[in-house]
């Protein structure tokens, strides 16, 4: 949705949920950032699950500035127990929005999630994180995936085959999340296993799973190839475990699945990972040719492909300055490296799981912190 949409028949009300472990040193800005949106109709429960830190001290300081902010204290369970116990004994309004800790939103992100709940159907909605600073090259690299990545998402838009809403400023129907059991704790990706949890059980076909492209949420970037290499390899381990745990869809022709999702979102993620683990292989006879017959035409092709690519989603993206609008553009042409980079990444993530596939299943909620 864009800006100029038509005012909205009806405004919801939203329970923002914030769980955090250790989130000291970013807590009060997550925080503030979500007490201070342009919205009238939301609460803000912060869920500490039993942080050593400062966190609660923090949290107790913003509140005597904000009486309204909600604190939720309780021993530590992991991530997915914090979320489902402000979920069921705190959170009161029709919306649940999730917000890390470490995250902030921006100011009009209520006003905007609102309007794309006003089709009943809508049970979920993915909101389009960005990184907040990119100092160096290896945080750049994620601020360039993030932002090529999330443009893709809106060509699965028409299709309705989104089968991760992630954590970051998502969205969803409070009814729905407690009628299907809220969040389960053997997953380190939450997000991920409560959107094929949903998926799994009420279909895509009479709800919508969506995309809110223009509600923009922020998120620090990890600094060192080793954390961003720990970062994916977690991903990837709560992905496998996600797909694997709800399998019984792939394939499914019960109706209130679509084919789009049974018969080619879900089996062309499986496919992805095997073309992955080739794809030294295919880089190794690009080379070949390259050195062998001195064509270049595939790299120059894959060069200005990349860089197109990205050039359209910073023309389309909203909220940049003129001057981060001008580093992308004249970055634009080494967004193959970039993505490069983060497909080695992945690359040894998925070694690592086939390497170790019974750390899959033990897999439990947690935490990840990202070192500032």
């Amino acid at each position: 949705m864009k800006k100029g949409t038509a005012k909205p028949a009806y405004y919801h009300s939203f329970s923002i949920l914030i769980p955090a472990y250790n989130e000291g040193k970013s807590i009060r800005d997550s925080v503030l950032s979500a007490l201070n949106l342009d919205y009238d109709n939301f609460e803000v429960i912060v869920i500490n699950d039993g942080s050593h830190d400062d966190t609660l001290n923090r949290l107790r300081t913003v509140q005597l500035e904000y009486p309204n902010l909600v604190i939720a204290d309780q021993t530590n369970g992991g991530k997915s127990v914090a979320l489902n116990n402000a979920l069921i004994n705190y959170a009161q309004y029709e919306l649940i929005m999730v917000l890390d800790a470490d995250s902030i939103l921006s100011a009009d992100a209520l006003t905007r999630m609102n309007r794309y709940f006003q089709d009943r159907r809508v049970l979920a909605a993915a909101a389009n994180v960005r990184i907040k600073e990119a100092p160096h090259f290896i945080e750049y690299v994620q601020r360039v995936e993030y932002f090529v990545s999330y443009y893709l998402k809106n060509s699965e838009i028409p299709l309705n085959i989104e089968y991760i809403i992630g954590g970051i400023g998502s969205c969803f129907r409070r009814d729905c999340l407690l009628k299907a059991g809220g969040y389960d704790s053997d997953t380190v990706t939450e997000d991920i296993d409560l959107t094929m949890k949903l998926l799994a059980y009420y279909g895509n076909t009479t709800y919508k799973f969506v995309y809110a492209n223009d509600v923009i949420a922020y998120t620090p970037a990890v600094h060192t190839f080793h954390e961003l290499l720990n970062q994916r390899l977690r991903w990837k381990y709560g992905r496998f475990k996600a797909l694997i745990k709800y399998r019984a869809m792939i394939f499914n022709l019960n109706p209130k699945y679509s084919l789009s999702l049974s018969f080619w979102k879900l089996p062309k993620i499986w496919l992805e990972e095997f073309l992955m683990f080739l794809e030294p292989g295919f880089i190794c006879l690009a080379l070949f040719c390259l050195v062998q017959y001195g064509d270049f035409s595939t790299y120059i092709s894959l060069v200005l492909l990349y860089g197109a690519y990205a050039s359209f989603a910073v023309l389309n993206a909203e909220k940049l300055t003129l001057k981060e609008r001008m580093i992308f553009f004249l970055t634009a042409p080494m967004a193959f490296l970039f993505l490069e980079v983060i497909s080695l990444v992945d690359y040894l993530s998925l070694i690592r799981c086939l390497l170790h596939q019974d750390e899959i299943f033990k897999q439990e909620s947690s935490w990840e912190h990202v070192e500032r």
